[in-house]
């Protein structure tokens, strides 16, 4: 194993193993560390901080203390259930649906042996960046971060040829940023452009990235900074080979103005967020507690006995149950001597138990004030009510423009900045020419809206077989293999028109493949429904649906190359493959 491997394993060991800051022992609003947080203040020194006093020598500046205690917030996100499930949202739906590969090159090389290299490595690279994970369980703990603390942080390690070899999570709470150094370095830059990648020299200004776990500190260089940095002191060494020199740091954030860190987008709405968890807290007491007792005993003109009084507490607190069901509780009581009559006697005394159940609320107290706060914490993540199961009452139409709405502002936009990071982050340096990363949005299809969308492709001559092949793919996890011969790419309303001759040999068999060629009553693209493929397992199915296919268009491509006329108005239609 080569020191680099160790150094990174060693590294992550005491990152996964560290221990969370611990932040007082109250979990309400009179905690001193979440009153600060509240006010936006910095952490208190009372707050044990291994990074409080810490330093840097020579060129290097001073660690830059976050505006918020990291562990706080993390704390009040496991709290709060509204906010734990906003931050589940996020990292499900942007990275959480995984990826696929999108060919960026020339149509006619996707098939070459350049290109498929390219898709086997960026497979294997998502798939296992390090030994432990893959790239979309690396994106969903990095989201989390980002979305609790709004810091995110990744290490990439680099081979000899200085590409990015390996990639681990880094827990964005043990984490801290120091100063840029005062002198700038100057890098090479790769920026791509339509005639051909342009190589450009700019100087930089770089920082450090430090860990710690008691008073060893491991230090980590900013993503780009080509100088040899010593991961046990922090300083630039010439002297060291590059499996001893530190590991960078892609540090994903939540741009706030004027700050090192990022701020997680739910810090305007942490009164909401404090204050909703106390009144879930004040319930708890409420129904622990039984503040309003179930009945009162009064007693008028006299006294009860402390043996009954001793009595009465224990049935009403002690016994519980069907061990209550037939239990007598006798109340003896005196008269008050003070009342006595002029002949000495007492009036006897008068007990009264009157129920206190009308006075007891039926409900939880403060639902209206956490029905307004709920919604402003969903509302800083811009989220519809659906997302966290606040709504009950939704229909197909307004739960598919939630999920547009949600998809269009925010999910998407996120899923592009993680793509634009993989991409020229990850794979910058390794000049791929025919493929890039796409992280996969939920897939949400209307049956009726594939329909109608086929059809309106069919009527306009935009229906092929190979498209209805990758949308049976697609919709109902398929794996056909795609026609590669030209005539994959003609319309369907050509094969329709041969069918309507009965030029078209094998029709039957056609139908039954599960890819509809047009026939009455039955959508072009149409896949097999499932329990209509017999017992047959699932590889086998496939391997016979795409042998149908591929048998039964040989015999149309047959037919066309023999009629003349026929031939010449595919020509005309569709034009010829490249």
């Amino acid at each position: 194993m080569s020191k680099t491997s160790e150094v990174g394993r060693e590294t992550r060991v005491r990152r996964e193993g560290a221990p969370l800051v611990v932040v007082g022992t109250k979990a309400d609003a009179t905690d001193p560390v979440l009153e600060k947080v509240i006010r936006g203040e910095y952490v208190s020194q009372q707050i044990a901080d291994p990074f409080s006093t810490s330093t840097l020598g020579g060129n290097s500046r001073q660690i830059i203390q976050p505006p918020f205690n990291f562990a706080a917030l993390i704390k009040m996100a496991d709290d709060n259930s509204v906010l734990k499930q906003c931050i589940d949202v996020m990292v499900t739906n942007v990275p959480g649906h995984g990826h696929r590969l999108e060919y960026v090159g020339e149509s006619e090389q996707q098939d070459s042996a350049e290109a498929k290299a390219e898709a086997e490595f960026l497979r294997l690279f998502m798939k296992h960046p390090n030994e432990e994970y893959s790239m979309t369980e690396l994106m969903r703990r990095v989201r989390w971060d980002v979305e609790t603390i709004g810091n995110g942080y990744i290490e990439v390690a680099r081979d000899k040829k200085k590409r990015i070899s390996a990639c681990w999570h880094v827990p964005g709470h043990l984490m801290r940023l120091t100063e840029v150094d005062r002198d700038p370095v100057q890098v090479e830059v790769i920026i791509p452009r339509a005639d051909g990648a342009v190589k450009r020299k700019v100087w930089k200004q770089f920082r450090r990235y430090v860990q710690m776990r008691g008073t060893k500190k491991v230090y980590f260089k900013e993503f780009g900074d080509p100088r040899p940095i010593d991961p046990s002191t922090g300083e630039v060494n010439q002297s060291l080979s590059y499996e001893d020199t530190a590991t960078e740091i892609i540090h994903r954030t939540i741009y706030h103005g004027g700050q090192a860190y990022g701020i997680p987008r739910w810090m305007h709405v942490t009164p909401s967020v404090m204050g909703t968890r106390q009144a879930e807290l004040t319930n708890l007491d409420y129904f622990r507690q039984n503040a309003i007792p179930a009945m009162v005993i009064t007693v008028a003109g006299g006294s009860i006995t402390q043996a009954s009084l001793t009595a009465i507490e224990s049935h009403l607190t002690a016994v519980r149950g069907r061990m209550a069901q037939n239990r007598v509780v006798v109340i003896e009581a005196y008269g008050d001597e003070d009342a006595a009559s002029d002949d000495g006697s007492i009036p006897p005394p008068q007990i009264e138990l009157k129920s206190m159940s009308e006075y007891r609320p039926s409900d939880g107290l403060f639902l209206e004030y956490c029905k307004v706060e709920t919604g402003k914490i969903r509302s800083a993540f811009r989220l519809p009510p659906i997302f966290v199961g606040l709504s009950e009452d939704y229909s197909h139409a307004t739960a598919k423009a939630s999920q547009e709405v949600a998809e269009a502002q925010v999910f998407g936009p996120e899923r592009v900045s993680d793509e634009g990071m993989i991409n020229q982050h990850i794979f910058g340096d390794y000049d791929l020419k025919h493929w890039e990363i796409r992280l996969n949005p939920p897939r949400i299809t209307d049956p009726e809206d594939v329909l109608k969308a086929l059809d309106a492709l069919e009527k306009v001559g935009g229906m092929t077989p190979n498209i209805a092949i990758g949308i049976a793919n697609e919709l109902f996890d398929m794996n056909i293999a795609t026609i590669k011969e030209e005539w994959g790419n003609f319309p369907f309303s050509v094969v329709r028109a041969l069918a309507a001759r009965g030029a078209v040999e094998g029709w039957d068999e056609i139908l039954k493949s599960g890819v509809s060629l047009g026939a009455p009553g039955q959508a072009p693209g149409q896949a097999p429904q499932p329990g209509n493929s017999g017992t047959k397992p699932k590889e086998e199915q496939e391997d016979d649906t795409s042998k149908s296919i591929r048998d039964s268009l040989l015999t149309i491509r047959k037919r066309l190359v023999t009629d003349e006329a026929i031939n010449a108005s595919v020509r005309q239609r569709a034009p010829r493959a490249a």
